[in-house]
């Protein structure tokens, strides 16, 4: 629960009124910036619409418009949290969970992860001949592109759903109440990505438990952030899935074939119930590492 003191300095109250505030906040300005890139998009190409030879949804999604909305969205999150943190919780960014010093090890354990997982599921999927491989290619420049806009979601969504949204909700909830309330409220917002239907949403809600589970244990980002990264990096600019239904450049390029509850379908690797269970299992796991690392401890100084 919420500390006094944390009370008396807060311009609200309740940390999950907070919480929702911020979502609420970045979701209007998420509908913003879109109408703004749709505006432009529409006035660039009012012929070809007029003619009806042109598609708003792929201009979109393109490799121009792609990289600048997720840059626009993520300078708006990192603004929105900086000031909700300073004039509401009265408090720094830094104090969301950013301290190193003791930490580093549960990053290289974070990074680690996606590639132990993805591997695994890779290894399936091409065992059971789903999925080949076609062609390699690699791109500096899209290289680079890519591993910027991956730090960029990585450090944008964990700040806010894990160092924001879960670090207030636990301070008005219980915390495995706070975990399953911030996981719902990820895969809330990942409705929206194309291919998304229940498989691929219950997976993003397994995610957000997954990453969740550390921040709700540690109070500390880093673990979180270096799997988000690794986990899209490693998906899509390397393994050449799609990461939540969207297409990036990658170095490998692959044809993946078979049933969509074993591929991901159009969602990617993140849709399939090879990613269901794995998630599930690798939350599940770290959840009793922690709590049962916490009872050894309580249990010593009693």
């Amino acid at each position: 629960m919420e500390s006094v003191n944390q009370q008396k300095r807060s311009f609200f109250k309740q940390g999950w009124v907070r919480a929702i505030g911020l979502l609420a906040a970045f979701l209007l300005m998420n509908i913003v910036v879109g109408l703004i890139f749709a505006s432009y998009v529409m006035a660039e190409h009012a012929e070809e619409i007029k003619n009806k030879t042109f598609d708003l949804q792929d201009a979109l999604s393109g490799p121009l418009f792609r990289p600048l909305t997720l840059l626009a969205v993520t300078i708006i999150g990192f603004v929105l949290v900086w000031l909700f943190t300073k004039f509401f919780d009265k408090r720094s960014v830094y104090s969301l969970g950013f301290q190193w010093q003791g930490y580093a090890s549960q990053a290289g354990v974070g990074f680690s992860l996606p590639f132990i997982l993805l591997g695994i599921g890779t290894l399936i999927l091409s065992y059971s001949k789903y999925l080949t491989w076609t062609d390699i290619h690699f791109d500096g420049t899209l290289f680079f592109i890519n591993v910027v806009l991956m730090l960029l979601v990585a450090f944008g969504e964990e700040l806010i759903f894990r160092g924001y949204v879960l670090n207030n909700l636990m301070q008005s909830q219980k915390r495995r109440v706070a975990l399953l309330t911030s996981a719902l409220l990820f895969a809330t917002f990942h409705m929206g990505s194309p291919g998304a239907n229940i498989l691929p949403l219950i997976n993003v809600f397994l995610a957000g438990l997954l990453l969740g589970v550390n921040y709700s244990h540690t109070r500390n980002l880093w673990f979180g952030i270096a799997f988000h990264f690794a986990w899209n990096f490693f998906q899509g600019p390397v393994l050449g899935y799609k990461v939540s239904g969207k297409v990036f450049g990658s170095i490998l390029e692959q044809d993946l074939q078979g049933p969509a509850l074993l591929t991901g379908g159009k969602f990617g690797f993140e849709g399939s119930t090879l990613c269901t269970v794995m998630t599930l299992i690798t939350a599940i796991l770290l959840e009793w590492l922690y709590v049962s690392k916490t009872e050894k401890v309580v249990s010593v100084e009693l």
